[in-house]
């Protein structure tokens, strides 16, 4: 797994310093900063690649196996060269050595040696000695040591979740929350939701955002049959599933308990290959203001053993595999890509109208809906692509969403206009009855300020 860490130099001197001591002191600082520099550049770049890969290998194939595996692989292999501090410290003296090693004063051979001083597993002072006088040039942080408590200043009024800072990005807000079995974890304090439909209907009445199903229960489409072998036993009817069952079954479509997120700006694809979009946009949601017991971050590389799946494992299950002779297993490994892929973030149930950051864009998307029936499913295909010749171009939309489920017992297409002026006269524009069907609902999306901690590194 990936090993992360921050570094934090020493303050430079308010002062250039001008005896032979501050002047190397200062530049062993500068050069320490530039390796570690170094490593989190390389690492950016690496994550640029893979992403940039991803979207161009999805344009050349419509077969998505082949992209996600190179994507996924490279993400995993991140980081991981570090592996953890103490792989990582004698590097840093090597980096040292090199730039030492016969070079004249104030480097000179022989006068310059690292020192790693340990108060904690976690956290590294380092020292450079030069001719006998040790000064820190820096900290190295791992693990939950990267982070520091914000002030008071930066709490919001009534948190549920304390806000912390990463040591080194103080303008980039993580939240800490409590996990299963006691540990404390932390993540991003924003993360990202887009909207669908029930989603935007909930905003636009002052509701909070509502999870499809709220029960613990096995339901029937989570149970095991000759078409789907990888999903739960059918002695588990109406029986309670562990939160791990019921993540898998949110993650591979079965039963929706949770609201997803994303901890990502990138752009996020499907299992089809198609980027996640919506019509009603998206909104911030505010993790300080989401109870912790609700929060479960499975996005990280780490995240991946609570489902009892090494990563050695992760590729062994091609996703072309019929769900008629997938095991439970296989679903499993699928499942743990998937979220990895997304850098998922859940939240059980519901999440709060108050922690969500948004703009309201007005009215600007039309359904046209075509009631169900016998057959209606096939005819509202039709239906929606006659309005689309009737508007024409008198008449342009940004884009579309057409749900493979029915909303309110009636199979709709979603036309993102505009403005909702524009959104107004299209639906003028729908022949009668089926204007009658036509509803008219809001998009949303990040407010033009965006919150305070809530940059991107």
């Amino acid at each position: 797994m990936r090993f992360k860490f921050t570094y934090v130099p020493a303050n430079a001197p308010t002062v250039a310093p001008t005896d032979e001591y501050g002047k190397f002191m200062e530049l062993a600082r500068q050069h320490a900063e530039k390796f570690f520099s170094g490593i989190r550049a390389t690492r950016k770049k690496r994550s640029d690649t893979i992403h940039t890969q991803l979207a161009t290998n999805l344009k050349k194939s419509s077969d998505t196996f082949q992209p996600f595996r190179a994507f996924e692989e490279g993400y995993l292999a991140i980081g991981k060269d570090e592996g953890s501090i103490d792989m990582l410290l004698p590097r840093v003296t090597a980096y040292f050595s090199a730039l030492t090693d016969g070079k004249p004063r104030p480097w000179g051979q022989k006068v310059c040696t690292v020192i790693f001083e340990k108060p904690g597993p976690d956290k590294v002072v380092i020292k450079v000695n030069y001719e006998g006088r040790a000064s820190e040039v820096g900290t190295l942080y791992s693990g939950t040591e990267r982070y520091a408590l914000a002030t008071n200043a930066e709490q919001p009024p009534r948190t549920l979740n304390p806000v912390y800072c990463r040591r080194g990005l103080e303008g980039q807000h993580y939240i800490s929350y409590p996990h299963r079995g006691g540990e404390t974890l932390f993540v991003r304090r924003y993360v990202i939701r887009g909207l669908n439909q029930s989603d935007a209907a909930n905003i636009e009445a002052g509701k909070e955002l509502v999870a499809p199903y709220d029960t613990a229960e096995a339901v029937d489409n989570e149970l095991r049959s000759a078409e789907h072998r990888g999903k739960f036993l059918v002695e588990k009817k109406d029986t309670n599933l562990t939160i791990e069952e019921q993540i898998l079954s949110h993650t591979r479509g079965w039963a929706k308990r949770f609201i997803s997120t994303t901890v990502t700006h990138r752009p996020v694809y499907s299992t089809r290959g198609t980027e996640f979009r919506s019509v009603f946009g998206a909104v911030i949601v505010d993790l300080a203001k989401v109870p912790g017991d609700r929060i479960h971050d499975i996005h990280a590389p780490g995240a991946i053993t609570r489902f009892r799946v090494t990563q050695g494992q992760l590729f062994q299950v091609p996703s072309q595999i019929e769900p008629s002779r997938r095991t439970q297993h296989d679903e499993t490994l699928l499942a743990v890509r998937d979220m990895l892929r997304t850098r998922e973030l859940l939240i059980l149930g519901r999440v709060p109208l108050t922690s969500l950051a948004l703009k309201d864009c007005g009215a600007c998307v039309l359904g046209v809906r075509v009631a169900d029936g016998e057959g209606a499913k096939e005819r509202s295909q039709s239906v929606f692509a006659q309005q689309e010749r009737l508007w024409g171009n008198a008449h342009p939309f940004k884009e579309t969403d057409c749900p493979d489920y029915r909303v309110a017992s009636h199979w709709v297409k979603y036309y993102r206009f505009l403005t909702p002026a524009a959104a107004l006269l299209a639906r003028e524009a729908v022949p009668v009855p089926l204007r009658d069907k036509t509803v008219l609902l809001h998009a949303y999306d990040f407010p033009d300020a965006k919150p305070v901690g809530f940059p991107r590194a």
